[in-house]
């Protein structure tokens, strides 16, 4: 378990504290708290670029947003609002394809070395190989799918 995951988890757990025990804190104490373990800088996009991701993480990050080796060693408040922009809409992409490979039941060592479950699937195919595992019919089918639901988000 990383650093985030604990730090998530202390936050869930502090704030149940403050819900489930109302003799320790008035409401608005309670609030109060609940808004600063929220809203804290721990919970900011540019704190996790800049201290929890690693290099390779931000490397990965940033390539699959299209930006330049230049960029991954800029602090995130350094960078373009439309490279911030990018890294997030690559952080949603790369999280929906990992959906594909979770709803698959794909995320075992196996799957990735056993050459024996590899299917072939023609390139020029419009089906998704994964489209019969995916529960979440709204889920874009393709890459194309994907990038063109990316460029529809950002200009409405």
């Amino acid at each position: 378990m990383n650093t985030a995951e604990n730090q998530t988890q202390l936050n869930e757990v502090s704030m149940l504290s403050l819900v489930q025990d109302p003799e320790t804190l008035s409401q608005e104490q309670a609030l109060l708290r609940m808004r600063q373990i929220v809203n804290s800088p721990n919970k900011k996009a540019g704190h996790i670029y800049n201290s929890m991701l690693n290099t390779s993480q931000r490397e990965a990050v940033c390539h699959a947003a299209g930006l330049t080796r230049e960029d991954v060693k800029q602090a995130f408040e350094e960078l373009t609002e439309d490279a911030r922009l990018a890294i997030k809409r690559a952080l949603i992409m790369l999280g929906q394809m990992v959906d594909y490979f979770r709803n698959a039941h794909a995320m075992s060592d196996k799957h990735f070395l056993d050459k024996n479950t590899v299917k072939k699937v023609d390139a020029k195919s419009t089906q998704h190989p994964t489209r019969e595992y995916t529960s979440n019919s709204n889920m874009p089918q393709s890459y194309e799918d994907l990038q063109q639901r990316l460029q529809q988000e950002q200009n409405p």
